[in-house]
């Protein structure tokens, strides 16, 4: 997906291929942060994994949902993260 589609003031470039696997379960939804550095993946067991591409590791997993995430989002300025399931 091209980012700048979606954000003409986004001039950070993105990974065009992630060849990591997520541990915790599947994806459901996901979202990277303005910097491109930390992808948050929500998943169906109801997680939320933010994944740090600068260490190449999990930097933390919420937990909270008892659905499976179906949306999150980052704040514009990346301090928070909101998510969503049903």
């Amino acid at each position: 997906m091209n980012r700048r589609l979606l954000d003409p003031f986004q001039t950070v470039e993105l990974p065009e291929i992630i060849e990591e696997y997520l541990d915790q379960g599947v994806a459901t939804a996901i979202a990277f942060n303005r910097r491109g550095t930390i992808l948050a993946a929500g998943t169906a067991e109801g997680d939320i994994v933010a994944w740090d591409f600068d260490t190449k590791g999990v930097a933390k997993t919420y937990q909270g949902h008892t659905k499976p995430v179906t949306t999150v989002c980052w704040s514009r300025n990346g301090r928070f993260l909101a998510s969503g399931s049903g």
